[in-house]
């Protein structure tokens, strides 16, 4: 099929594949960064290479911004394997794999690359209704992540938290004429405890919303989107404080482009930006990709 025939449809479904693996998530990550609110379509496979790089030299103690000498520059990059199978025509199993490399320039003794979290994601659209010439669609999801290598947590440039994460969130987006489209989720995340030095340490759940809005045309996916979290009750960093312990929150701002090489085969770049933050990096984060669709 030439790329110039690619329906809006089409290309929105197979965009996000790869987008699911470029919006920016944090490197203690949920499952919230797979989840859209569009189907594969039943018996439709979807895999996707995903590469990302990110960098931050600031970082929030609390809500207050500093940097560390001592640490330099934080460089993270990832590269992640993702596949989504469409089970019926409003039934998806999705399924991602990162590996992670997370680099101090100052400090290379700290320096840690693994497998991080298998993350496996159920998502059913429950809900279709017609809004004059709109279309309006709900969609619930649950996931879990789980640890697949016995990787560093307690250490200011760790890959990840190394918890069970259980997540549950809603969907709702409105397709609107000419392929444009907004799309908000929410939902709550859960993790399990984790043990550092012998003792048992409480990993703060969180709140999380994304909002993203964009278009498809026969040629070129974009979207644009917001991703705040608020974690639950959790420590600051700090001397003596576990890092699985703090209390992680941020707004990050973004963006997406996407286009297909063929019926099949398509390629997209991202970027995001941490604006606000508690505990975390003020990271500026670049991505690519490609994804096949069976």
């Amino acid at each position: 099929m030439s790329v110039f025939l690619y329906s809006r449809r089409a290309l929105r479904r197979l965009a996000g594949a790869v987008l699911a693996g470029l919006i920016l998530i944090p490197a203690p990550a949920a499952a919230q960064g797979l989840i859209d609110g569009f189907n594969k379509g039943q018996g439709r496979l979807d895999l996707a290479l995903s590469y990302s790089w990110e960098q931050y030299e600031s970082f929030y103690v609390g809500s207050e911004k500093v940097s560390e000498p001592g640490l330099g520059e934080i460089t993270t990059q990832s590269v992640s394997l993702y596949a989504a199978y469409g089970l019926t025509s409003k039934i998806d199993l999705i399924v991602n794999l990162p590996f992670i490399s997370a680099r101090s320039a100052n400090n290379p003794a700290l320096d840690e690359s693994a497998l991080q979290d298998l993350a496996l994601c159920v998502k059913a659209r429950v809900l279709t209704r017609s809004l004059a010439d709109a279309t309006f669609k709900l969609f619930a999801s649950v996931g879990a992540m789980t640890p697949t290598t016995h990787y560093a947590v307690d250490a200011p440039v760790a890959i990840g938290h190394r918890s069970t994460n259980l997540d549950g969130r809603a969907i709702a987006q409105v397709d609107l004429p000419g392929g444009a489209f907004v799309a908000a989720q929410a939902g709550y995340i859960w993790r399990s405890d984790v043990t550092v030095a012998g003792a048992s340490v409480d990993v703060p759940g969180a709140f999380d919303a994304i909002l993203r809005g964009g278009f498809g045309a026969r040629r070129i996916y974009a979207d644009g989107w917001a991703h705040l979290q608020r974690s639950g009750e959790g420590t600051d960093i700090g001397p003596g404080v576990p890092f699985p312990s703090n209390a992680i929150s941020f707004l990050r701002l973004g963006g997406n482009l996407y286009t297909p090489l063929t019926s099949s085969l398509g390629v997209g770049v991202g970027f995001g930006y941490t604006v606000s933050g508690e505990n975390v990096g003020k990271a500026f984060r670049l991505s690519g990709g490609v994804v096949y669709r069976l």
